[in-house]
């Protein structure tokens, strides 16, 4: 799948790096460009009898108006729902949309902080959620990542 060939709206999002699907998935490489290591990696894929699903992943929370990471790990959960929601809108899909979240964390004690912010992100979307524990990140300032996964969601003022 390439940006340039598929005339959707994500071709003209700069900030999302655009992962192919391989017949055997996905799989997370580490990354030797630091400036692809602070972009989402988008897919959208057709499930069997499903509608399409986005899948973003590796979003954290860097700021690219202050040019590098909060130091809090709720800032930075903050600022990586702010980086999803923007990923998802480029897609034309909102935090509504998704339906499951996996969130990666180096420290679990701190995650609790976060609750207000994932239940004011997501509202009544309510997605399913995996808290991952991890001992390290690609980028060495990373304290939060993302997976968001969305599927358009048929509104009831779309029903027939």
């Amino acid at each position: 799948m390439s940006a340039q060939g598929n005339g959707s709206a994500l071709s003209a999002a700069p900030d999302i790096a655009l992962a192919s699907v391989t017949a055997t998935g996905s799989s997370r490489d580490r990354v030797s460009d630091p400036d692809l290591a602070n972009r989402p990696h988008f897919e959208r894929r057709t499930v069997a009898g499903r509608e399409n699903e986005v899948r973003i992943r590796r979003v954290t929370g860097f700021d690219r108006r202050r040019g590098g990471f909060p130091s809090r790990l709720s800032e930075q959960c903050r600022q990586a729902l702010m980086n999803g929601s923007d990923s998802l809108a480029a897609a034309g899909l909102s935090m509504q949309d998704v339906v499951r979240v996996v969130y990666l964390v180096r420290d679990a004690d701190a995650f609790p902080a976060c609750f207000p912010l994932l239940r004011d992100a997501f509202g009544d979307a309510r997605p399913a959620a995996t808290l991952r524990l991890v001992c390290d990140f690609d980028v060495p300032d990373v304290k939060i990542e993302l997976e968001l996964i969305a599927r358009p969601q048929l509104h009831a003022d779309h029903r027939a």
